[in-house]
């Protein structure tokens, strides 16, 4: 199968030779897409091949779009256009999780064309979408590796935040807080950073981990 052709191939369904000639590829949406961006659907079609291949791991609809927006590389319609394209030419693999959200990853054409990306977009920009997707896909990790739940109570809720491990579960601390934005607020920055949160409980009761040589912390996340 011809890689290139199977993922960029125009909607006219002209031939590609190669991916230098792609002209005839109609313009992608472009409002609100910094200087640089994908200006052709092609190129938004290849910068998510491209995000998939050098974050090596699933990633959801949401995250991608996450993302992407997040650098103002690819306007909202035009990735979800380019997401139904991959899907329906077998150039991204599509798996639900328990909660039926479902991740993205690349097939063995999806890959090849992920190498094309390097000749056609600016470093700058494929920089920033791996970086981008990165952060988002840390987050997901954390998420997944930290739980959160929140229970409503007669004036509020209780929120649980717990910081699981193998064994024993590290940390888990109970809050009482009035609105569900408040628990909100809480979760994302637990999520962000469980460690940084454990480390200020511990040092408030036991003083520096530094302190104790003998303490060894093993974190599950980046």
């Amino acid at each position: 199968m011809d890689t290139e052709n199977n993922i960029l191939k125009p909607e006219n369904n002209d031939e590609i030779d190669s991916p230098v000639v792609m002209n005839e590829e109609k313009d992608a949406i472009t409002e609100g897409i910094r200087l640089g961006g994908p200006t052709k659907s092609y190129e938004v079609n290849l910068l998510i091949c491209y995000v998939l291949d050098q974050v090596d791991a699933p990633l959801s609809f949401f995250q991608l779009n996450e993302a992407l927006q997040r650098e103002n590389l690819v306007n909202y319609f035009e990735f979800a256009r380019a997401i139904a394209d991959l899907e329906e030419k077998g150039n991204v693999i599509t798996q639900e999780t328990d909660s039926n959200i479902r991740l993205y990853s690349l097939s063995d054409t999806g890959k090849a064309a992920a190498k094309t990306l390097e000749t056609t977009l600016p470093f700058s920009v494929r920089e920033r979408a791996v970086r981008a997707a990165e952060k988002v896909a840390r987050h997901a990790r954390r998420e997944r590796q930290n739980a959160v739940t929140m229970e409503k109570t007669t004036d509020g809720y209780n929120l649980t935040l717990t910081m699981q491990d193998i064994g024993s579960d590290l940390m888990s601390v109970s809050l009482f807080l009035p609105t569900v934005n408040a628990c909100e607020q809480v979760k994302e920055k637990f999520i962000e950073d469980p460690e940084g949160i454990y480390r200020s409980i511990w040092e408030i009761f036991l003083g520096s981990l530094e302190d104790d040589k003998d303490i060894k912390l093993q974190f599950m996340m980046d």
